[in-house]
C-alpha cells in the first residue's frame, strides 16, 4: 500500500494557579456580617500528547489519532481537523 506512519509526542509540566473562594459569615454583636475570601495556590499541570499520522504514497494524510490530554493535544488536533 505504501503507507507510512509517523509517531511523535510531547510532554511538559508547568505550574497553574488555582483560585479558591470561601464564604464567611459572623456576627459583630447583633449585626450579621458576610464576606468572601479568595486565595489560591500553584499546582503542577502536565500537558502531554502522542500523535500518530498515517500518510499514503503521495504523503497525503489518510488517518490520524492522538492520545493524551486537552492541554497537550489541542494545538495538534485543531490543525489536523
Amino acid at each position: 500500500m505504501g503507507h507510512k506512519i509517523y509517531v511523535w509526542g510531547s510532554s511538559s509540566t508547568s505550574m497553574a494557579y488555582v483560585p479558591q473562594t470561601s464564604y464567611t459569615s459572623a456576627y459583630v454583636g447583633n449585626i450579621p456580617i458576610q464576606g468572601y475570601t479568595t486565595s489560591g495556590s500553584f499546582v503542577p499541570m502536565t500537558a502531554s500528547c502522542v500523535i500518530e499520522v498515517t500518510v499514503d504514497a503521495d504523503n497525503d494524510i489518510v488517518n490520524w489519532q492522538f492520545h493524551g490530554n486537552q492541554a497537550g493535544c489541542a494545538p495538534y488536533a485543531n490543525r489536523l481537523e
